[in-house]
């Protein structure tokens, strides 16, 4: 039986860690709903144009470190507040996920883009975890303005959490 799993969970929970990791272990595609806002967020810093050969990178995951900046995140959050892009991106993998057996992580995947995953998944660690793990990730930023990143999207990403937490299995990590 082929199936999708859907993982929800804020900022550092460990939804690309875990769900990598889940799809590869499965021999399931893997999503990360997350990177198309940081591809469109990329090329919008830039200035470049997003065509074919971006979106086949973006499918294709390859070449990914370009785009974990600070400011990268911040404005791939601003975009996501968009709803008109929010949709597109939304649909798009929705109809990557069609013929089933992906692993597909984001804030609001159970919900919103794949309400119909067999399995759906909600991540959550305490705050000074998933802090320790982006400072680790973000060796180059200033602390506090991951600190305040964190609160920023914990803030804005609440209500999405609410409501995965009401079809979701919840796991502490």
């Amino acid at each position: 039986m082929t199936f999708n799993i859907a993982i929800d969970g804020l900022t550092a929970s460990g939804k690309t860690s875990i769900g990598y990791s889940l799809a590869k272990r499965l021999n399931f595609n893997f999503i990360d709903s997350g990177l198309f806002y940081r591809y469109l967020a990329y090329y919008n810093i830039n200035s470049t144009n997003f065509n074919q050969h971006t979106y086949d990178t973006l499918i294709n995951c390859s070449n990914l470190s370009a785009f974990s900046s600070l400011d990268i995140s911040q404005k791939a959050s601003e975009l996501s507040k968009n709803e008109e892009i929010r949709s597109l991106i939304n649909q798009e993998i929705k109809k990557l996920t069609k013929k089933k057996g992906f692993v597909v992580v984001g804030r609001d995947v159970s919900t919103n883009i794949l309400p119909d995953a067999e399995f759906k998944i909600l991540l959550s660690a305490d705050f000074e975890t998933r802090l320790g793990r982006r400072v680790t990730q973000l060796v180059d930023e200033n602390p506090q303005n991951i600190f305040n990143d964190i609160i920023t999207r914990d803030i804005v990403s609440k209500p999405l959490i609410n409501c995965s937490k009401k079809v979701s299995k919840e796991i502490n990590t």
